[in-house]
């Protein structure tokens, strides 16, 4: 079994988008966490997100 079998359980990218696509439809907040980093810095900041999930706008 390699590193990468381990760390995710053997999921997928389409696992992982299919995840978030079933979040989506429920009534949890999407967006809680960007909103919660957006706090963290000042408006106009610039912020590198490495490993951004699906890339979904």
């Amino acid at each position: 079994m390699s590193r990468w079998s381990e760390l995710t359980g053997e999921t997928s990218g389409q696992d992982y988008a299919e995840r978030l696509a079933a979040l989506a439809r429920t009534v949890k907040d999407m967006h809680g966490e960007a909103r919660f980093c957006a706090e963290l810095v000042p408006p106009g900041a610039r912020v590198l997100d490495a490993g951004c999930g699906t890339g979904r706008a």
